[in-house]
C-alpha cells in the first residue's frame, strides 16, 4: 500500500503506545469520574502557578503536540468530568450529599476562572486540599458500591501495541482499499480513545469498540468485501477482544458470532477473565 499513509500513521502510533504505558502506572485513579477528577485536580495543582495555562492543560491532558484548536477539544472531555462525578455520585441511594458534594462549587469555580491568556493559578487557587480529600472519599465510595474493572487499564499498553501492528499490516496489506480505510479509522478511534483514557476512562474505549463492532454487523457487505483476508480476521479479533474487555453486553462468543467469526478465539475468551493481555498467547492471537 502506499508509504504515504503509511508514514502519517506511524508517528500516532508511537505516541499513542507511550501514553498508554504511562496512563497504566496511574491507573488506580481512572476506575470512575470522581477519581479521574481527583487526579487531574491533584496534578494541575503539582505545577507551577506561573505556567501558562495552555502549557499546562497540555501537561494535565497528556497532549504535547496539540495545537490550540485541538486542545480546546480535549479540555472539552475534561470540562465534563465534574458533572460526571457529580452524576455518579447522584446515583448512590442514600448518598449524604452535603458531604460527598461538598466540592463542588469550589470546582465549579475554578473553571470558570480557568483563562487560557492567562496561568494556570488562575484555575488551582480555587482548589483546596479538603476539596480533593472530598472528591478523593467520593471516588472511594463509587469504587465500592459500583462493579468496577480495573484490571482493564493494565492491559492498555498492550492494546496500543496490537493497534499499532495491525495498522502496519493493513497498510501493507491487499484488502480493498475503502476496508483498508475502514480498519484505519477505528483504529484511530481506538487510539483517541487511549488518549484520552484518564478522562474518559472506559467509555472511549466502549464507544470505539462499539461503533467499530455494530457498523460489521449493520452492514454485512463490509465483512463481504474483506473476504477471508487474515488481516481482516485480526482487525476482528482486535475489535471483539476490546469490546469484551469493555463489557458490552455480551460475552466475547457472541460479540464474535455478530460479527462473522466462527468462534471467540481462546484468547479472547480467556481476556473476559482478566487473564494477561501480553501473554505470548493473545499477542500471537492478534
Amino acid at each position: 500500500m502506499a508509504s504515504s499513509t503509511e508514514g502519517s500513521e506511524a508517528p500516532f502510533a508511537r505516541a499513542a503506545e507511550s501514553r498508554a504505558s504511562s496512563r497504566c502506572r496511574r491507573s488506580a485513579s481512572t476506575v470512575n469520574p470522581a477519581g479521574r477528577l481527583h487526579r487531574l485536580l491533584t496534578a494541575a495543582r503539582k505545577i507551577q502557578p506561573n505556567t501558562r495555562t495552555t502549557d499546562a492543560w497540555r501537561q494535565l491532558l497528556d497532549s504535547p503536540g496539540l495545537d490550540d484548536t485541538q486542545l480546546l477539544s480535549r479540555f472539552g472531555l475534561a470540562l465534563r468530568l465534574p458533572q460526571e462525578a457529580r452524576d455518579a455520585l447522584d446515583a448512590v441511594a442514600d448518598l449524604n450529599r452535603d458531604l460527598f458534594l461538598r466540592w463542588v462549587a469550589r470546582v465549579d469555580v475554578a473553571f470558570f476562572h480557568n483563562r487560557f491568556d492567562a496561568t494556570i493559578n488562575q484555575f488551582t487557587e480555587h482548589l483546596d486540599d479538603a476539596t480533593l480529600t472530598t472528591i478523593e472519599h467520593g471516588s472511594d465510595l463509587l469504587s465500592k458500591r459500583f462493579a468496577q474493572n480495573p484490571a482493564i487499564e493494565q492491559h492498555l499498553p498492550s492494546i496500543s501495541r496490537a493497534v499499532k501492528e495491525l495498522r502496519q499490516d493493513v497498510v501493507e496489506s491487499d484488502l480493498p482499499a475503502d476496508i483498508i480505510e475502514f480498519v484505519l479509522d477505528h483504529l484511530r478511534a481506538i487510539d483517541e480513545a487511549l488518549e484520552t483514557y484518564t478522562i474518559r476512562g472506559a467509555e472511549g474505549l466502549r464507544d470505539a469498540a462499539h461503533r467499530a463492532v455494530g457498523a460489521i454487523v449493520c452492514d454485512k457487505s463490509i465483512d463481504t468485501k474483506a473476504g477471508g483476508s487474515r488481516v481482516w480476521q485480526r482487525a476482528k479479533h482486535l475489535f471483539v477482544g476490546i469490546a469484551a474487555v469493555v463489557r458490552l453486553g455480551a460475552d466475547a462468543a457472541k460479540i464474535a458470532e455478530a460479527v462473522g467469526l466462527l468462534e471467540a478465539p481462546p484468547a479472547i475468551t480467556e481476556l473476559e477473565s482478566q487473564s494477561d493481555w501480553s501473554s505470548p498467547t493473545l499477542t500471537a492471537r492478534f
